[in-house]
Order: C-alpha cells, then structure tokens, then sequence
C-alpha cells in the first residue's frame, strides 16, 4: 500500500522522525518528569534503551527515554550527522555512539525551523 507514493516503510519513517522532532520542541515546556533508572527497563520493550545509558547522564536518558518512548529502535539510524553528508545508508552494520544519542536529545544545531 502506498499514499502519495510514499511505501509504507518510508511513511513510517516520516511518522517517527515528525513525532521525535515534536517531543524535542514541546520536551521543555511540559511537566517535569522523574528519574528513569535503565535497570527497570529490562524485561520490558523498551529495554533497548538500557544499553545507550552508560552514554547518557541521568537527566539525558531521562529526556532520551521521554523523547524515544513508543519509537522504532532504527530511529537512532535515520538521525543522519549532517558531517556524513547522508552516507549512512552505505553501512550495513553503523554503530551508534553518543553523536547519534545527542542528535536525537538535542538536534542538530544548524536546523532551522520550517514555520
């Protein structure tokens, strides 16, 4: 199924990348969240989040978790680093390390805003 041309792949690609852009824009101005601790993530389905926390302090993986929460996992894939110049397709096997962490908690800094 298609919609505007748009597999269903990439369109839930889109959906993930606009929700992750929202939470960043809106994280600040909402209520103030406790302390997520990685170890109570474990057994869940969101335990992947767990093995990014070595990365992150307690007030980033708390924001990283609000802001990932109910996402696809590849998510940390598609946030490109603008200083690959879109390569990152190319690697079959990327890693990610705390450059992808921080775009995600913080976004890039010569984005602008389209309104």
């Amino acid at each position: 199924m298609s919609v505007h041309c748009l597999s269903h792949a990439r369109s839930r690609e889109l959906h993930d990348l606009s929700v992750l852009e929202v939470r960043r824009a809106l994280y600040d101005d909402l209520k103030p969240r406790e302390q997520i601790v990685a170890g109570r993530l474990l057994g869940t389905r969101v335990a992947w989040m767990s093995t990014y926390q070595p990365l992150l302090s307690a007030d980033e993986f708390t924001k990283f978790f609000f802001l990932m929460k109910n996402l696809a996992p590849y998510l940390l894939l598609l946030i490109v680093d603008p200083a690959k110049n879109g390569s990152h397709r190319r690697d079959r096997s990327p890693t990610i390390g705390c450059k992808n962490l921080k775009l995600v908690l913080y976004g890039d800094d010569d984005a602008v805003p389209l309104f």
